[in-house]
C-alpha cells in the first residue's frame, strides 16, 4: 500500500509541468547536505508516518496514514529593493501547486489525500525546506494472502480462554 501511494505521488508530480527535478523517500536529507552529494533542485522527498492498524474482516486492516512531502529548493535571491528576482514559479507558488495536485489523489488501497498541515520554511539560508502533510485511509493485509487464522478447537467448543 505504501509503495502504491509513493508511486502515485511520484507519478503525479513527475508528469505535471511544475519543475520538480528529484523525487525520493525522505531520509533526513538536509542533515547531510554539506557532506554528501546534492540532489537536483527543486526536490520532493516523501515521508510516511507510523500507521496504527485496526483489524478488519478477512485479514485486512485499516489505518490513518499521514504522508509528508519535504520540498527543498534554493532560496530566491533578493534585490536591494526587497523584491525577489523574477522566477517562472516562486517558492510559495510551487508549494501551492504541489498541494493542489495531490488533494484528492487516491488509489486501490488508499482513500483520497486530504491536506492536514503546511509548514513553510522561515529560517532559510541557501536552501528552503518546507513540509506539506496529507492524511488518507489506508487498507492493508495483516495476514499473508491465502493464510487462514487458526483457532484451536478447544476455544471454539469450550470457550477456553487459557489457550
Amino acid at each position: 500500500m505504501r509503495s502504491e501511494l509513493y508511486t502515485a505521488i511520484k507519478g503525479r508530480l513527475e508528469h505535471d509541468p511544475i519543475g520538480i527535478k528529484h523525487i525520493d523517500l525522505w531520509n533526513n536529507h538536509t542533515e547531510n547536505i554539506g557532506t554528501g552529494d546534492i540532489f537536483p533542485l527543486p526536490a520532493v522527498f516523501i515521508e510516511f508516518a507510523p500507521i496504527d492498524w485496526r483489524r478488519q474482516a478477512r485479514g485486512q486492516a485499516r489505518g490513518d496514514l499521514q504522508v509528508s512531502l519535504h520540498i527543498i529548493t534554493r532560496s530566491e535571491p533578493w534585490q536591494s529593493d526587497s523584491k525577489p528576482v523574477e522566477h517562472p514559479v516562486s517558492y510559495l507558488e510551487l508549494l501551492e501547486q504541489i498541494q493542489s495536485r495531490l488533494i484528492g489523489l487516491c488509489g486501490k488501497h488508499f482513500s483520497p489525500l486530504q491536506p492536514t498541515s503546511s509548514e513553510t520554511d522561515h529560517n532559510a539560508r541557501e536552501l528552503l525546506h518546507s513540509i506539506e502533510s496529507f492524511v488518507c485511509q489506508a487498507v492493508g493485509l495483516i495476514e499473508p494472502r491465502g493464510q487462514k487464522t487458526v483457532v484451536p478447537v478447544q476455544l471454539i467448543l469450550h470457550g477456553d480462554n487459557s489457550i
